[in-house]
């Protein structure tokens, strides 16, 4: 039976469609959690009540509830397009009494009946009508035209209800809805949207200053010359103190509507970090310096040294040297050998020899070892010798030296070996000697071991040099006198006293040698045998 009401129902919804009056739905907030749902309908003056709502809440729970409420002028609050609505057909629409309906019904209402809803909370509702015959009406009876919803689309609101539309306030101006728009006042028009655009951002800035750190960062800087060198080492501290600056930037959007109002929408707010730092520094220079002139003064020695002794007999060495770099020291050696005239007259001799050199100036020290070997050839004529001397010395130098706290060392070899060419006076009282040489000094590249700041990286030496020889010996007795001046800077001053026979000869004698670095008084013993 109630399949056949239901059919009946929905035949006279169609075929009086033409003829229906409900137009309008809309609900109104009173500020206390209740709320008026109301339909309107175009017909005027109608009196009666006719058919029930049905409310789907957001929990799920439905009921069905008859209208209560009637209405001959427009209830108060009701705002188009806000919270009062009409149909196009197919849609929702704000209401607007001047558009009629596609099918030609007008939109305009006159009477309204609703219901009143308490303690209704914040969530989506849907409301539906139930006209009257419909399945889920619990009424009796059929749709008359009054009442009867003019199409499909205004029977039922669903509404997302928010805190603003439980307080009756739906458009959020601080106006309520109900003094906004009075009681038979023409519900107020729709509010569109007129403009978007981009409002002022809120931007927070917040400054964190962080502990200042300190690091030490050391230099080293050296500098020579040929006899010094010089660290300059500076230590430099800087201290740093880190700022973090946080810049919150917050966009807003403005939306302008057709009432004049507006709202203003935060977005998201982000935050960037910009870290900047602030930095001073002090600085302390520490200078020292040291002699690098060693090796210069030993090689030195070792290039004139063989300048001062014979190989013709044996003979004791020793020597004291002194250099204008402050630093001095013994020499302490021997050489041995022979010289000797043929019945043709050749002049052949051959020596070796040893010595051993150590100097300091009380910080630095030096020295030097030498192997020496001696070969002479010549001719003896009637008024004069002319001879040719190779003297070849193979030396072992090592040294230490200090420039501040840094100690370092070198070990090395060379080799200095001449060749001379030179023709002596055979006269008993004045002998004078004139001649040239050929020198060639050579030593080994090295690195010293020490602080690896300061340690130099020494490289090979290989120098050739040719100098003249000028000099002369004078015989008074058994005492003598000699000089000889090479045109490099050397020289050779002597003095001596000396006893021979026909087989033997003894010789003491001191030598002064200048060069241009320093000096060396030399002390030997000679004795010499003819076998």
């Amino acid at each position: 039976m109630k399949k056949i009401i239901s059919t009946v129902a929905a035949m006279a919804l169609i075929t009086s469609s033409a003829l229906s009056h409900t137009n309008s739905i809309g609900y109104v907030g009173d500020g206390n959690g209740g709320l008026n749902f109301w339909y309107g309908s175009w017909h005027n003056n109608t009196q009666f009540n006719e058919a029930e709502i049905k409310i789907l809440r957001p929990d799920g729970t439905v009921s069905i509830d008859a209208f209560n409420l009637l209405e001959q002028d427009s209830p108060a609050g009701l705002l188009s397009g806000v919270n009062y609505f009409a149909s196009d057909g197919t849609q929702l629409v704000p209401y607007d009494p001047n558009t009629p309906h596609p099918m030609g019904m007008p939109n305009e209402s006159y009477t309204w009946q609703g219901l009143n809803y308490q303690n209704l909370a914040t969530g989506t509702y849907t409301f539906t009508y139930i006209p009257l015959g419909d399945p889920e009406s619990n009424l009796p009876g059929y749709p008359t035209a009054e009442w009867m919803p003019m199409d499909e689309v205004i029977r039922s609101l669903t509404i997302n209800l928010t805190q603003g539309d439980l307080d009756g306030d739906a458009n959020l101006n601080g106006i309520l809805d109900i003094n906004e728009v009075l009681s038979g006042q023409a519900a107020a028009p729709a509010v569109t949207v007129v403009s978007t655009s981009a409002g002022t951002p809120i931007v927070s800035i917040s400054s964190v200053v962080g502990a200042t750190t300190s690091s030490a960062a050391t230099t080293h800087n050296v500098e020579e010359d040929d006899t010094n060198q010089t660290l300059e080492t500076t230590v430099t501290t800087t201290y740093v103190t880190p700022t973090t600056t946080t810049t919150c930037t917050t966009p807003t959007t403005v939306t302008m509507y057709s009432d004049n109002t507006s709202t203003t929408t935060n977005g998201t707010q982000s935050c960037t970090n910009d870290t900047t730092t602030s930095s001073t520094s002090t600085s302390t220079i520490n200078e020292v310096s040291g002699d690098i002139d060693q090796m210069a003064t030993l090689t030195d020695m070792s290039k004139s040294f063989g300048r001062q002794v014979r190989f013709d007999s044996v003979n004791v060495i020793r020597a004291d040297n002194e250099y204008k770099n402050g630093m001095k020291g013994d020499t302490k050696g021997f050489t041995t050998g022979f010289k000797t005239v043929t019945d043709t007259g050749a002049i052949v001799g051959f020596g070796v020899g040893r010595i051993d050199t150590k100097i300091n100036d009380n910080v630095d020290f030096g020295s030097f070892e030498s192997d020496i070997v001696s070969a002479t050839v010549g001719k003896q004529l009637q008024n004069v010798n002319m001879e040719i001397q190779l003297i070849h010395l193979n030396n072992d130098y090592s040294y230490d030296r200090t420039i501040g706290s840094y100690e370092h060392s070198a070990d090395t070899k060379g080799t200095d070996t001449t060749v001379s060419a030179t023709i002596t006076g055979r006269n008993k009282t004045l002998q004078p000697v004139i001649g040239v040489a050929r020198a060639k000094h050579s030593v080994k590249g090295y690195t010293e071991t020490g602080s690896v700041i300061t340690a130099r990286t020494v490289s090979s030496v290989k120098e050739y040099d040719t100098y003249g020889i000028l000099g002369a010996k004078l015989n008074l007795g058994p005492a003598y006198l000699e000089a000889v001046r090479y045109t490099d800077g050397v020289e050779n001053i002597g003095i001596g006293l000396s006893k021979r026979n026909e087989r033997t000869e003894f010789n003491i004698g001191i030598q002064r040698k200048d060069t241009k670095l320093g000096e060396t008084d030399l002390i030997n013993v000679r004795f010499s045998h003819k076998w």
